[in-house]
């Protein structure tokens, strides 16, 4: 059986539950299930969902946390919101999670309390209710919660659901930032680097930010990087390597930064062929800017072989973005017929669009095209702008 998230974190909760009944045998726990034992039948719901020493059987799994939960045993709650959460074993439905995350989170569970949390804050299974969400994590949080601390300082910090207090914010991102949640390190190193809700701190911004960059987290890489990049604090060396760990995880905007660094030799040696590796990274998530460079770098020679039909399709890409450089440098690249059959209106038209951003070079770069076509073909550039630019206006974004 494919191990899905929900079944991992199930998995470790059946461990948990087979501790609780001394890992006795699915036969014994079946015995004490069916004699009405609360805890037997918590753990053999889980024995059927999982398939451990049984056939899988969702079915009869919900029956055995139904009846355990019905006897109010908390686990069993929990674990039956998550399942009519995920529809994992039973129809789908938000509303049953929300009643029985409600029931076990009613007796202290702070695992339910999040959920209902969650819950409320999304308006997933019942009404949305910023301010309820805050109650339900503040419970949890106050337990101990890891996430629910974090997900209350957030709301403290945009003053959703509850008063803005930045300060308060900050405690809470500690309380989670002090258990290891990286979210928490990052946005608690950013509240120190930037001297809100706390007396400002480069050291301790690197300290936390740094905390949660090892452990993965892209946005703090980004954002220890950009400590590094500047002020007391620039090291580019150390902002590249930074960068580097949250562009390969995909994050745009330290891709384009990467790609910029090598671009100059700044913090790396100068490389066009590893910056314009970059810009491709970030032009394939549908960068307008990254595009138009990807063709620039095309149209060059700059870091590839030029390929000017290359450039072409890249600065097409961008341009139906409505990115002016590249309706500009489309426009001459059309009008010129090198990557593609030379095709002055529709260049002209490029150039209309490009020159309707006002910047003075497109303006002289189309009134040139326009003056040597004339005014037939002028008339009918005129008209194919409007044309492109209603499907760029119309396309889906």
């Amino acid at each position: 059986m494919k191990q899905t998230p929900l079944r991992l974190f199930l998995t470790s909760l059946l461990v948990q539950a087979l501790t609780v009944v001394a890992a006795a045998p699915v036969e014994e726990l079946r015995t004490r299930a069916t004699g009405g034992a609360a805890g037997a039948q918590a753990g053999l719901g889980l024995v059927y969902l999982l398939g451990r020493g049984v056939a899988a059987n969702p079915g009869e799994a919900v029956q055995w946390l139904r009846r355990a939960a019905d006897q109010g045993q908390i686990q069993a709650q929990y674990n039956l919101g998550i399942l009519f959460a995920e529809g994992d074993g039973v129809a789908m439905d938000p509303e049953q999670a929300v009643r029985w995350w409600r029931r076990a989170a009613e007796q202290g569970a702070d695992r339910a309390q999040f959920k209902l949390g969650l819950a409320y804050s999304s308006g997933t299974g019942v009404a949305q209710d910023r301010t309820a969400a805050v109650w339900w994590w503040r419970r949890a949080a106050e337990q101990g919660h890891a996430q629910a601390q974090f997900d209350l300082g957030v709301m403290c910090w945009e003053g959703s659901g509850t008063g803005q207090d930045r300060s308060e914010a900050v405690r809470w991102y500690r309380k989670a930032a002090d258990q290891g949640l990286a979210s928490a390190q990052n946005n608690l190193g950013l509240a120190y680097a930037n001297g809100t809700g706390i007396t400002q701190d480069q050291k301790e911004a690197v300290h936390w930010l740094r905390l949660a960059a090892e452990q993965g987290d892209p946005q703090a890489q980004g954002n220890l990087a950009a400590l590094f990049s500047t002020g007391a604090m620039r090291d580019p060396v150390e902002a590249a390597k930074w960068y580097r760990g949250a562009a390969e995880m995909g994050e745009l905007q330290a891709q384009t930064i990467l790609a910029s660094m090598y671009e100059r030799g700044d913090g790396v040696p100068q490389d066009r062929t590893e910056a314009v590796r970059w810009i491709r990274r970030a032009a394939e998530q549908g960068d307008a800017q990254s595009q138009h460079n990807l063709g620039f770098a095309y149209a060059s020679g700059g870091g590839v072989p030029r390929d000017p039909a290359e450039a072409l399709r890249w600065y097409r890409k961008a341009a139906d973005q409505g990115y002016h450089p590249a309706q500009f440098n489309l426009g001459l690249l059309l009008a010129d017929g090198e990557a593609a059959t030379k095709d002055e209106i529709t260049g002209l038209a490029w150039l209309h669009l490009a020159a309707a951003s006002g910047n003075a070079e497109f303006i002289k770069g189309r009134d040139l095209l326009e003056g040597r076509l004339g005014p037939g073909l002028a008339t009918a550039a005129q008209q194919r702008s409007k044309e492109l630019l209603d499907a760029i206006t119309t396309a889906p974004k």
